[in-house]
């Protein structure tokens, strides 16, 4: 049996990690990392998941060779349990934090041909091996490093900006690169997030005014009455 090692630092929360969050939320963990030096935004945190996945056009856009890809033809479930092929996997150093509280690891990515609106998705593997503690309630996480506790805050504005993306057009997240999302690692410069503009606020029904949910302002009349419909459809499955 392998031993593991494992870091005798104590990770904790506290109210001064909810600096800046607008509560309250039901947003997603998302962060910014650093894979196969590219500084990549749009990563999502899923504890969730048993794998690390890169979407295809990620891969492309980074530039590795086709053949540092090893073939796996073993389907993976995708939600709601449909099987989804794998073009293969790879080996990539992935590092979290900045410096002098960073840590970094060489993981392995499963690439899908998936029409995903996240660049990355980092699960179970990833979490494991950096010994990271996630919070949802402080949209953070946080892991040991030599230089103290590390930690990598969630963007609400990335997440929502994913999500509404999801939900308005949900067939346009293809395989179109976007060079946004995508900068080579430059350590002289602070990472950059953009904001996704005004928000305004709705209540997820009139029943339930205490519920709300964010659009973005600048969309048409007509792009947030389908929005809107579409979310109050789904108002069953939201906590």
């Amino acid at each position: 049996m392998q031993i593991v090692e494992h870091s005798p630092m104590t990770i904790a929360f506290s109210s001064e990690d909810a600096q800046g969050i607008q509560m309250p939320y039901d947003d997603a963990l998302v962060i910014e990392a650093v894979i196969h030096n590219f500084r990549v935004k749009k990563v999502l945190m899923d504890d969730g998941s048993k794998v690390n996945l890169l979407p295809y056009r990620v891969f492309q856009q980074m530039g590795i060779p086709e053949e540092q890809l090893v073939r796996d033809q073993s389907p993976i479930k995708g939600i709601g349990g449909a099987p989804v092929l794998v073009e293969g996997k790879v080996k990539l150093a992935l590092t979290l934090g900045e410096a002098p509280r960073a840590r970094t690891h060489h993981e392995v990515f499963l690439v899908v041909k998936l029409p995903l609106s996240y660049n990355a998705i980092l699960g179970r593997p990833a979490l494991f091996n950096f010994e990271a503690v996630t919070s949802i309630r402080y949209l953070a996480l946080k892991f040991p490093t030599e230089g103290g506790v590390g930690m990598v805050r969630g963007s609400q504005e990335e997440a929502r900006a994913v999500y509404l993306a999801t939900v308005t057009e949900p067939n346009s997240t293809g395989e179109a690169l976007d060079s946004e999302v995508l900068e080579v690692r430059d350590e002289t410069k602070e990472a950059r997030t953009e904001p996704v503009g005004e928000l305004e606020t709705f209540s997820l029904s009139e029943e339930e005014t205490s519920k709300v949910f964010s659009l973005n302002a600048g969309l048409t009349k007509e792009q947030k009455g389908e929005a809107m419909a579409l979310i109050r459809s789904h108002s069953p499955t939201f906590a």
